[in-house]
């Protein structure tokens, strides 16, 4: 391998590198708002004695249900554009029909 080819290699791990810390950053950031958000929720329901695993309980739940609502949008939005797709296809043997007559 030559000098280049190393260099090219060194640099493309050094993006990856870079790319999983800003990943990782990002899920943090997301694991510690949502550990916010179960302390405040459970705080808000009453409950006065919790411990750790009951908010890391509360945030499996936040997350699991940003998981599902984001699913449910992207299924929303494939039906969607599936619908369009159907509608131009009649419009099409609409226009085709009105055509022959």
């Amino acid at each position: 391998m030559g000098l280049y080819e190393k260099y090219l290699e060194m640099s493309k791990e050094a993006e990856q590198n870079v790319e999983a810390n800003e990943l990782e950053q990002a899920r943090v950031q997301v694991i510690l708002e949502k550990t916010a958000q179960a302390e405040e929720l459970i705080k808000e329901s009453g409950i006065t004695e919790y411990n750790n695993e009951d908010i890391a309980d509360v945030v499996t739940a936040l997350i699991n249900r940003d998981i599902e609502e984001e699913e449910a949008t992207e299924k929303i939005a494939q039906l969607y554009e599936m619908g369009q797709i159907m509608a131009r296809g009649f419009d099409d043997e609409m226009k085709a029909i009105t055509k022959e007559k």
